[in-house]
């Protein structure tokens, strides 16, 4: 069996801290900015398992920042634009018996929706409001 190459895209993660002048670092009143988000993204990615690892779909919560934890605002499950109908009725009756099972805080509401109307939907409004994007997805061996 013969592998071949393909073109993939690679993933970097950043993580940038402003340097504070010499002169303001000593002085008790300055101010450091917020650790925290005031809001948080978060997504579990379910991709296939070959090479190219394309998203199957995606579960997803926007989280407030809320005293000393972050509290489910809203909630959805995302599916890639190309998926099959019969994997897409599996995830819209998953979503619909589990609605009975919803975690406390959160709402009953789980919205489900195609790859393309999430990521110009509730991740850009993410963006725009500054929230720390934070995904999931296991490496499979």
């Amino acid at each position: 069996m013969a592998l071949r190459s393909e073109l993939a895209p690679i993933y970097l993660r950043a993580h940038t801290r402003a340097q504070l002048s010499k002169k303001r670092q000593f002085e008790p009143e300055t101010r450091l900015p917020d650790k925290w988000a005031r809001f948080a993204l978060i997504l579990d990615c379910e991709t296939t398992i070959d090479i190219r690892q394309d998203l199957n779909f995606l579960w997803w919560r926007f989280c407030e920042l809320k005293k000393d934890r972050y509290v489910c605002q809203l909630e959805g499950v995302a599916y890639a634009d190309a998926l099959d109908q019969s994997s897409v009725r599996v995830i819209r009756d998953f979503v619909r018996d589990r609605r009975a099972d919803v975690e406390q805080g959160c709402p009953t509401e789980i919205r489900v929706q195609l790859r393309t109307e999430f990521v110009n939907g509730e991740f850009w409004d993410a963006l725009v409001a500054g929230a720390a994007i934070v995904c999931f997805n296991p490496v499979r061996n």
